[in-house]
């Protein structure tokens, strides 16, 4: 398990880890998240517990933010950071956790997602987002 003071910039390509079965199975992690318990989150990882889940169609789940969603909604850095370099797909989950960096205008969550190859084209432009393509230099995107 790699920490975050232990990031590398060879860590960016790193293997996509299996996803969960449901989001039953991740909610716990999704409350480590929430709470901000980073070595907690650190420890369901070294357990080889899975960080992600396919995204559901069941209603119910739609109003809860998968882990990294949970990270870049709070501008934690650390977490986000520890879950990308454990394998979590930044486009494997129904929310774009880059719109919501975008929106607060937190350059370095931005600049961390778009080196785990956040598809910048993920982006749910607002009022509040406009202009803000030219910040990231993605009017040929």
């Amino acid at each position: 398990m790699k920490r975050p003071h232990e990031i590398w910039a060879e860590d960016f390509s790193i293997k996509i880890q299996p996803k969960a079965k449901g989001l039953d199975e991740i909610f716990p992690l999704i409350t480590l998240c929430a709470s901000g318990k980073l070595y907690e989150v650190e420890e369901w990882i070294a357990e080889g517990k899975p960080i992600q889940c396919h995204p559901s169609e069941d209603p119910r789940w739609r109003k809860i933010a998968p882990p990294l969603q949970t990270a870049a909604d709070r501008g934690f850095h650390s977490l986000a950071a520890l879950l990308l370099a454990n394998g979590y797909d930044p486009n494997g989950d129904d929310h774009s956790p880059l719109s919501e960096a975008v929106r607060s205008r937190n350059h370095t969550m931005v600049g961390l997602l778009l080196k785990y190859v956040t598809d910048p084209k993920s982006i749910k432009w607002n009022n509040r987002c406009h202009g803000l393509s030219r910040w990231l230099n993605l009017e040929s995107v």
